[in-house]
């Protein structure tokens, strides 16, 4: 695999020369083209992100794949990308045609006092009843393209798809839902800034929830005769969870239901049950391909999103691979330039190797901690260097209203500091930025010259094995 020479990258001049030589499209796509699976995880700052933009837009040009589908953490990383970037001064017919598609989340500002009713259906898993019910009741129809924006109509002939990853967390199935509403067969899906390495894969589902469901599939099978022969599949599949002498495990592969026999049966389950309503149809379509056990009254299964038939490419920054190969039980995953470590000369790392900002010390201490950091700020403003503040998300507000108090006082000027501030604002050199542990993938600090983080952050022990074992059965604790 390309990049499995050893290498350490030191100085500004041999990272330049490792981007220019190592970090191509051409041996990216060579990677893929020997595993189908590539594990990017260079350190922050080497250019993933760079990368994985030449990736899509040289193959938005080329033949090699039928679609492109690039999944990310956030919303601010996909507003970065220049191929999303370049659909903002185009019309709405012209952005209609451009190759580019933009799935979006449900716009909860324009649908005002349907808000709850949506959050309702949201929470039973009745979305596509969530469109045809309250979409046209809603007075902000009108130029609103999302409920129409996940339809074949919209998304055939694109060659790259957006979203956020959000998308995989909720229906682990999009993958293929995206396959069959395109009809690509050759998909290359990017994941920049995995979020699916951490989210919690451990999924249950208690027999009262599937009891109400196959109580909703058989009424419609007794409605729907012509439907019988997807729903008997159905069927036999709810009654195989019920029954405690039958294995879990022998659950097959389920046929897709399409959007009409969704919509009727969420309609009549809603009708029939109300909020305690939930449609199984996205957790039982992935359940066949997840590892599953049998609870006392549960079904316990291991969620993971369905990635396989497509090449894939995952970004996350230090992720090891056997860790990665694990979350995604994913054997054949590779490292992309494995061989190279990075060690900036240029780097100066200072660690006080104290308790001072743990958690359960920091509000304490903060005066302290915080008096130093405004110091070392104006420090490096001296130089005219910036400084990004990092801190635990439940500190965030204190912190940033301290450490301005600070600012002020040493400095005289009127500096704000500011918790997760727009891009546009950070351009101003006396906006001290703060951003919490967990942020990813946002790039617009990377001409910022240092990372001040104010309090550590320390995973539990329990915490650490949880996370260990959420891919594994009872009997398989590590």
């Amino acid at each position: 695999m390309s990049g499995a020479r050893c290498m350490h990258i030191q100085t500004p001049t041999e990272l330049e020369e490792f981007r220019k030589n190592d970090l191509t499209v051409d041996a990216l796509q060579r990677a893929l083209d020997v595993s189908g699976a590539v594990l990017v995880a260079l350190p922050v700052g080497v250019g993933k992100t760079h990368l994985l933009d030449r990736f899509v837009e040289h193959h938005r040009h080329a033949d090699r794949y039928d679609l492109l589908l690039y999944l990310t953490s956030q919303r601010a990383i996909i507003n970065e990308r220049p191929w999303v970037q370049a659909m903002s001064g185009l019309s709405g017919a012209a952005a209609k045609k451009y190759d580019v598609a933009v799935l979006q989340g449900r716009p909860r500002h324009r649908c005002g006092s349907l808000d709850a009713a949506w959050a309702e259906y949201e929470a039973a898993s009745c979305g596509l009843l969530g469109r045809q019910q309250l979409c046209p009741t809603c007075p902000n129809e009108r130029g609103c393209d999302w409920p129409e924006q996940f339809t074949k109509a919209r998304l055939c002939g694109k060659r790259v798809i957006v979203a956020t990853q959000a998308q995989l967390a909720a229906v682990p199935t999009f993958v293929l839902k995206v396959k069959l509403k395109t009809g690509a067969q050759r998909i290359a899906v990017i994941l920049d800034e995995a979020t699916v390495l951490d989210t919690r894969l451990r999924a249950r589902l208690d027999f009262a929830t599937v009891e109400q469901s196959l109580a909703v599939f058989e009424e419609i099978h007794q409605l729907r005769p012509r439907r019988r022969t997807a729903l008997d599949r159905w069927l036999d599949a709810h009654e195989l969870l019920l029954d405690p002498l039958q294995d879990p495990g022998d659950l097959q592969p389920l046929p897709w239901l399409d959007n009409a026999l969704v919509a009727e049966l969420q309609e009549r389950g809603y009708a029939r049950f109300g909020n305690r309503f939930r449609f199984l149809g996205f957790e039982m379509a992935s359940l066949a391909f997840s590892r599953r056990w049998r609870g006392s009254d549960t079904i316990e299964f291991v969620r993971r999103p369905l990635l396989r038939g497509t090449d894939y490419v995952i970004a996350a920054a230090d992720v090891p691979l056997e860790l990665a190969r694990h979350r995604l039980d994913e054997p054949g995953l590779q490292q992309f330039c494995s061989g190279v470590t990075f060690a900036n000369v240029n780097s100066e790392v200072y660690n006080i190797r104290a308790g001072l900002g743990a958690a359960c010390h920091f509000r304490k201490n903060s005066p302290q901690i915080l008096f130093t950091v405004a110091q070392l700020v104006d420090k490096l403003a001296a130089e005219n260097k910036r400084a990004v503040i990092i801190t635990k998300k439940k500190f965030a507000l204190e912190v940033a209203a301290l450490l301005q108090n600070y600012l002020r006082e040493i400095t005289g000027k009127k500096y704000r500091v500011m918790a997760n501030a727009a891009a546009k604002k950070i351009t101003d050199p006396l906006i001290v930025p703060v951003i919490t542990y967990g942020v990813q993938g946002v790039n617009v600090y990377e001409n910022f010259d240092a990372a001040l983080a104010v309090n550590s952050y320390n995973a539990r022990e329990d915490v650490l094995t949880a996370y260990v074992n959420d891919g594994h059965r009872p009997d398989e604790q590590v």
